[in-house]
């Protein structure tokens, strides 16, 4: 049972990748399956197309010219049912399988010249002008026949790979309900031992006897039955310190804890280094700069701590810069990316050009404010403004036109709120000098 702990998360995660694989292969294997029927049933039209072919062959070779078979609507029909055998063909390969689409555009295509040859030898012989013996009717009808053998064989070979197929997705589908199977029996297992282990730590409580050495009982109980033992030892030490402070009088009264625990809570204020930060970015895009060769001019001496998380400072970045890498290669000369950073008191600004590019309206407008909706915005400027809650800045965004109303790129600046840590130092009002009497003096005058 010990190693059946396992969280919820990954039993969960688990199971349902069993799930996905059986479906899956159920849903792959009832295609093959199918498939594999229509192959049946194309092999058997071809058969049967190909009777109709030797019974006009066989009335023509015993000069029965007035049979049903040698009629032209009969010889037609034949044609057309190759035909439809060729456009299932279609549906079910294409040209993927070689073999079979060669056979079958021959046998079309033969068949169609032994019709018209058929046809003709019927008619000179009734007029007695040439001798079937003499004629090449026989290696043609050999040649249809060949390719029709070929054409068979070939597709019942297609079959047998397509069942073997339907045959391995059924050995996954069975593979995945047996592990969900074993899943939720693990979780069943661990849930019904949990359930043991808690039972039996209440019933130790039935009593409601309470004092310092049943609850250390009861702690180690848990914890030994969970196979926490660090944890056990942290909260043992920490329940025994609040006894020792207990019992030493050392345990302040409740106001007297509040007031200390207001008094010793200090403002954490998140801090992101922004060069870190673009540093990092930078390292992840410049290859993709340099081989699309896109400028990067980069102004970014100052360094300097912005109020924010870290992560969310990175991320803000890497969506800025991508969003300005991939809008570069839009045209095919003057590529080029400007940044600009510099920290001013309370605040730091970036600002990030891309040359020969403009936002859209849409764009402008969703980025500078306005509550209209974000039908027309690219998804990196959608997270841009998602993450400038977590770093704390704002954002705005303009098209930069030549004074001929052409286009000379973009431009998005973004404000930071800039953290510096204040000084504890007290500063020094005035400065008194003099003898010991006369500071006295100048002090009792002021009070």
């Amino acid at each position: 049972m010990k190693n059946l702990n396992f969280s919820v998360k990954t039993l969960a995660f688990t199971a349902g990748a069993f799930i996905v694989l059986s479906f899956g292969s159920i849903f792959m294997q009832n295609n093959l399956n199918v498939k594999a029927q229509k192959m049946t049933t194309l092999s058997n039209g071809v058969g049967t197309c190909f009777t109709r072919v030797n019974q006009s062959f066989t009335a023509l070779m015993i000069q029965d010219f007035s049979s049903a078979y040698l009629q032209q609507d009969f010889m037609n029909n034949t044609q057309e049912c190759f035909n439809v055998a060729n456009k299932q063909f279609d549906l079910l390969w294409g040209k993927a399988f070689k073999d079979g689409y060669k056979y079958i555009n021959q046998l079309v295509s033969d068949l169609h010249w032994f019709n018209e040859k058929t046809m003709k030898l019927k008619n000179l012989v009734q007029d007695g002008g040439v001798s079937l013996t003499n004629s090449n009717i026989i290696n043609k009808y050999a040649g249809l026949e060949t390719a029709k053998t070929q054409f068979t064989e070939a597709v019942d070979k297609q079959k047998e790979t397509t069942n073997t197929w339907a045959t391995t997705w059924f050995i996954f589908s069975f593979v995945g309900f047996v592990g969900f199977t074993l899943v939720a029996s693990i979780f069943g297992i661990q849930q019904k031992k949990n359930r043991e282990i808690f039972a039996e730590i209440e019933a130790s409580t039935a009593d409601g006897e309470i004092n310092a050495a049943k609850v250390d009982r009861i702690l180690e109980n848990v914890f030994s039955k969970l196979e926490m033992p660090n944890t056990y030892k942290v909260v043992n030490n920490y329940y025994s310190s609040l006894l020792e402070a207990q019992y030493a009088g050392q345990v302040a009264t409740d106001d007297q804890v509040r007031t200390q625990e207001v008094e010793a809570v200090k403002e954490v204020v998140k801090t992101a280094d922004f060069h870190h930060a673009m540093d990092s970015v930078l390292e992840t895009i410049q290859t993709k700069t340099f081989t699309h060769g896109i400028i990067l001019d980069m102004d970014m001496d100052d360094e300097y701590l912005v109020k924010g998380d870290q992560e969310a400072l990175t991320q803000f970045l890497y969506n800025v810069m991508d969003y300005a890498t991939q809008n570069s290669l839009h045209q095919n000369e003057g590529r080029k990316i400007t940044l600009r950073t510099k920290p001013l008191g309370g605040t730091a600004y970036l600002k990030v050009g891309i040359a020969n590019y403009c936002f859209n309206p849409d764009e402008l407008n969703y980025l500078n404010g306005s509550e209209s909706e974000a039908t027309n915005v690219n998804m990196n400027l959608m997270l841009m403004k998602e993450l400038l809650a977590d770093i704390k800045a704002t954002i705005a965004v303009k098209n930069k036109m030549s004074a001929q109303e052409n286009i000379e790129g973009c431009e998005i600046e973004v404000i930071f709120v800039r953290y510096k840590e204040e000084s504890t130092e007290k500063s020094v009002a005035h400065v008194v000098k003099g003898t010991k009497k006369e500071i006295l003096q100048v002090m009792q005058s002021e009070a």
